[in-house]
């Protein structure tokens, strides 16, 4: 199976024209990242759920002026948590359409818990004025 993307949501409910209109269409990269990641053996959905957090709250402080990051940064973290609770499908597809053997997802509670304070609680919650 090639590799694809196809940008932001999944193929039935695409966002891309959506986020164009916003003037966050950079944010579509991440999307497409974030399918690619999917697709590869070895990543764990949390690994590419995570990556894609940090790749549009990077992009959100690159391309968008500070008065208006925090908007962009919200819905940075709404589409983290569509993927986060919605992309269970989607991850398994991908990983059995490329012959991949699905990796446990943490389970380690002090791993988590380390997860949760570092990563959690400094891209979910907290909001740069």
């Amino acid at each position: 199976f090639r590799r694809q993307a196809n940008g932001c949501g999944p193929v039935n409910l695409n966002i891309d024209s959506f986020l164009r209109n916003i003037g966050e269409d950079f944010l579509i990269v991440c999307c497409n990242e974030h399918d690619h990641c999917y697709d590869t053996c070895s990543r764990t959905k949390w690994m590419c759920d995570i990556n894609f957090l940090h790749c549009m709250i990077d992009a959100c402080q690159k391309w968008i002026s500070q008065s208006n990051v925090h908007h962009c940064q919200t819905d940075a973290r709404i589409l983290f948590w569509l993927v986060f609770f919605a992309g269970q499908s989607a991850y398994r597809q991908a990983q059995q359409q490329h012959h991949c053997t699905e990796l446990k997802l943490m389970t380690n509670t002090s791993l988590v818990t380390t997860v949760e304070s570092s990563t959690i609680r400094k891209n979910f919650f907290q909001f740069k004025t």
